[in-house]
């Protein structure tokens, strides 16, 4: 684990949210979301930072800032449903009003150089948190979840180098859809008319139906195990980096659709995170989001989830390739984390002590 200091000091001066709107005229109208799209828990704010090393390349408009944002205007053509917003219908299942409103954008001028915060690649928690993208323009009073199912932030260094942060709704994306749509940006960016890939909104083959057989929990309240370390409001945030390769579980179709109509089915539920009684870990090995923001005249070096409203709870777990600037880690992982403050130390023991266990 990293042990160097972070820079306390990281200042930004950001501006004014615009909205950028797609650079062509998109259709108007209502788009349903799944039913794996509607689980409550997945209405939330997905945070990632992507970190771009200085370029001795020169670039027409030489702003990183400028160059990302008409980008992201066309891209908002062939994603046209990112610039609307998220509502919740009165049947109480989440859409998105395709109105071209325009995904929020926001820059900021930072009084260091990348180098001081290691690119974001030490366990630097309160600069990334900065960085990333927080909605600023979700309406007070409203429970629709975030109204925006987009926003992006881009930090200027005084080396030349930058970040994006990318907020982006977790009921509207996954983790493939947002790798695919970032590539596109970054596709856009480097000179394409258009990006490679485009987009297929058929959210409709992921709605389930009530079914008399739902799959059974392996978990209720009466065998819930409970943390002696919570509930508590104090959390921190931790990367551990090990050299190993996780290995990729498969599901049947079948499988997946049960579990579909199983949350059509029961939409209620127990807090089982809220006790500490489990632990989600998410793969992003696999989802290619360093190397599909490459933009051709920067170079992205690392790319980290942002723990900021992600987590904001002890029940996730993501593991993540290394970022491009240490070779030693090449193959290996890096597992993003948090926990109650009280119960760190112990966890950083056990961690260390496994990582002396010999394969």
């Amino acid at each position: 684990m990293a042990s160097e200091k972070p820079f306390l000091d990281l200042k930004l001066s950001v501006e004014d949210v615009i909205l950028v709107k797609p650079s062509k005229p998109t259709p108007s109208f209502n788009l349903s979301l799944s039913t794996i799209d509607n689980i409550s828990e997945l209405n939330s704010l997905c945070q990632t930072i992507h970190i771009f090393e200085p370029s001795n390349k020169i670039i027409l408009n030489d702003d990183p800032a400028l160059v990302i944002k008409e980008a992201l205007s066309k891209a908002l053509f062939y994603y046209y449903p990112l610039a609307g917003r998220l509502i919740k219908h009165a049947d109480g299942k989440l859409r998105i009003h395709c109105n071209a409103f325009g995904v929020p954008f926001v820059e900021a001028i930072a009084n260091c150089k990348l180098s001081c915060l290691q690119y974001l690649d030490a366990s630097d928690s309160e600069n990334a948190k900065h960085l990333a993208f927080d909605n600023p323009l979700h309406e007070d009073g409203e429970e629709n979840g975030y109204q925006y199912p987009l926003g992006i932030k881009v930090s200027k260094f005084l080396c030349g180098g930058f970040t994006v942060g990318i907020g982006a709704s977790h009921a509207v994306f996954d983790g493939y859809g947002g790798s695919q749509f970032f590539q596109a940006i970054a596709e856009l960016a480097s000179g394409k008319s258009e990006p490679s890939v485009k987009p297929v909104w058929e959210r409709e083959r992921l709605n389930g139906s009530i079914t008399e057989y739902p799959l059974q929990s392996p978990m209720d309240e009466a065998s819930a195990a409970v943390s002696p370390y919570l509930p508590t409001t104090k959390l921190v945030h931790g990367c551990f980096k090990m050299i190993k390769e996780t290995k990729k579980l498969g599901f049947s179709r079948e499988y997946i659709m049960n579990a579909v109509d199983t949350k059509e089915t029961e939409s209620e539920h127990f807090d089982y995170q809220g006790i500490g009684a489990s632990m989600v870990p998410s793969n992003w090995m696999h989802l290619g989001m360093l190397e599909n923001m490459n933009i051709g005249w920067a170079k992205p070096v690392n790319m980290i989830p942002a723990p900021c409203n992600m987590f904001g709870t002890v029940g996730v777990c993501i593991f993540s390739a290394p970022s491009d600037l240490d070779p030693s880690m090449k193959g290996g992982v890096r597992i993003f984390f948090s926990l109650p403050g009280d119960s760190m130390p112990k966890f950083k023991e056990e961690m260390e002590a496994l990582l002396l266990v010999k394969p």
